[in-house]
């Protein structure tokens, strides 16, 4: 069974250097060269960037995350799996890396939006699947 498909690892391909690292799933990518090659991959068929304001009181604040829908051959059928880089606070440094990544080309399908508190809270705790978010209308960022 592929490593991806078991949601515990992902593998990076760095074609510079012709090698192959394993991280968590789900976890972020340490610089923003790394979060390019994420984004950019050409598996990805559709991609939201989220911010939002999920929590009241003691863990308020900006939090975001990456969705990323993909297209996938496995056997002969095609299937479209999302995946997520955990909701982690927004800082400068990932709002700078959101930027750039809507700058980089118009070809990569990205969007966007800011969640309603509510949408950003069920996703952060499980209470919606990443999945749901491709189907519904968001408001753009």
């Amino acid at each position: 069974m592929p490593h991806w498909l078991t949601g515990f690892t992902s593998v990076l391909m760095d074609e510079r250097l012709g090698t192959l690292s394993t991280v968590p799933s789900g976890d972020w990518p340490v610089t923003q060269e790394a979060f390019c090659r994420i984004i950019s991959s050409g598996e990805n068929v559709d991609i939201i960037l989220w911010h939002g304001f999920p929590f009241a009181g003691t863990h308020s604040g900006e939090y975001c995350g990456v969705l990323l829908r993909q297209k996938k051959e496995i056997n002969n059928t095609i299937i479209y799996p999302v995946l997520s880089l955990y909701p982690v606070r927004m800082d400068m440094e990932k709002e700078g890396w959101f930027q750039m990544v809507r700058k980089i080309s118009p070809d990569i399908p990205v969007r966007a939006v800011t969640l309603t508190p509510a949408q950003a809270e069920y996703l952060i705790t499980g209470k919606i699947l990443p999945t749901a978010l491709f189907r519904v209308t968001l408001s753009p960022w």
